[in-house]
């Protein structure tokens, strides 16, 4: 391979090496396993220090796999580059910063517990029965979960046959001119992403079910991987409880974790040559710090979130026009999200109101708003590489696009220019 491609490759976007799906899924998981089986290695077989001096490298390469390489289809890309960031940031935290916080803390991590963390987005350990009558679910056939896999596969090609119909500039322009329908695509687009997930949610329960399940599984083990966002009624609501969590179990290992940390050693410090204070004052101090230190550890996993479509938007935008046009707006998003957060978590004790329909609906209200104002800074930098191409289940999407969008001009009137 000559230089100069490689070179051009580090421009990213759409000068990056396009490999066929066999070799880039072997270039992305050879350095990410590599990784992982390093860190499950005890220590007394491989040194912290061995281990911090190894996966240098190895981490360097894994973020650089999707600047400068893409698969044959945009979703796989797409995933290689979560998969790579998280692992990143997940060894990291293992390797580098808790040895750093926690001296004499060793550079390693459980297998088991990894196993907990990959599938506790989606699998959870049994409910206890609440009382003695009450009957807990059977034991399903895997095929129960066929019906539901099938369904968010059609739903969500049907959903993405409009998405096609867009370019990047059509929902640039539409942002300016035709704001009713901007908000329909808002709204569609979070329609869109909670059925997509959920559907990869089927596929993977169904990998569990045949892996771990002797092919059948317990529905009472099992939450979907998104509860339907578009009717929160917070922004705490969506990202506690309403998002996937398929991030979750590493962005608590890292940054929450080591913020709270570090932030209380910090205050430690500062009160070590403080004057003994009265006990309640001790308290309310102590209490006012911890919600602080939470506050501001909530503030970085939103910013780190933010990190990862930055990182996204780079690849598949390029450097150049990612730095030009693009450069921040996923951080700023991330982060205006986390402080609608840890605001309604201020002003929730403070608001005295009676609840019903009314509170209800004026919460929804809410949220929509503040999501759509300031959904631009999540979806321009996606909608230039347009994002929306990269849906896995596009079977009948050439079917729809002829015998629904192209057939009934009502519809045609809110499409974009690439039908």
């Amino acid at each position: 391979m000559e230089l100069t491609t490689i070179v051009n490759a580090l421009k990213s976007g759409d000068d990056r090496i396009f490999l066929s799906t066999p070799i880039f899924l072997g270039i992305v998981t050879i350095p990410g396993m590599l990784q992982w089986k390093l860190l499950m290695m005890p220590c007394n077989k491989v040194s912290t220090q061995t281990k911090q001096i190894v996966s240098l490298p190895l981490l360097f390469i894994q973020l650089l796999i999707p600047i400068i390489l893409a698969g044959g289809h945009r979703a796989l890309t797409i995933i290689a580059g979560l998969f790579l960031f998280n692992t990143v940031l997940r060894c990291s935290e293992a390797l580098y910063i808790t040895p750093w916080i926690k001296k004499g803390t060793e550079a390693y991590i459980d297998p088991d517990k990894i196993h907990q963390d990959l599938w506790s987005c989606l699998h959870r350990p049994i409910m206890p029965k609440k009382n003695k009558n009450e009957k807990l679910p059977q034991q399903r056939p895997w095929y129960h979960l066929i019906p539901y896999l099938l369904i968010g596969m059609l739903f969500t090609d049907f959903m993405a046959s409009w998405f096609s119909t867009f370019s990047g500039q059509d929902v640039f322009d539409i942002q300016k001119e035709r704001s009713g329908l901007f908000f329909i695509f808002f709204v569609i687009a979070v329609v869109l992403l909670t059925t997509a997930i959920n559907t990869i949610g089927y596929i993977l329960q169904l990998i569990y079910t045949f892996t771990y399940g002797g092919g059948s599984y317990d529905p009472n083990e099992w939450r979907p991987l998104m509860n339907y966002p578009i009717i929160a009624t917070s922004c705490n609501d969506i990202w506690n409880h309403r998002w996937h969590q398929l991030f979750r179990s590493i962005w608590i290992a890292v940054p929450f974790r080591p913020v709270l940390l570090l932030l209380g050693k910090m205050n430690d410090a500062n009160n070590i040559d403080e004057k003994t204070q009265e006990q309640k004052n001790k308290k309310t101090s102590s209490t006012r710090s911890s919600t602080l230190h939470v506050a501001m550890a909530t503030l970085s996993v939103f910013f780190v979130s933010g990190l990862m479509h930055e990182y996204l938007v780079l690849c598949g935008a390029g450097i150049q026009v990612y730095w030009n046009t693009f450069i921040g707006q996923e951080c700023l998003f991330f982060t205006l999200h986390g402080c609608a957060v840890c605001l309604e978590r201020f002003v929730q004790p403070y608001l005295k109101v009676k609840e019903g329909f009314v509170a209800e609906a004026l919460k929804r209200i809410w949220v929509i708003w503040f999501s759509f104002r300031v959904f631009p800074l999540f979806l321009n930098g996606f909608a230039f590489w347009e994002l929306w191409n990269a849906n896995p289940f596009n079977a009948f999407t050439p079917y729809f696009l002829d015998h629904v969008w192209r057939k009934y001009p009502i519809l045609r009137e809110f499409c974009g220019s690439y039908l």
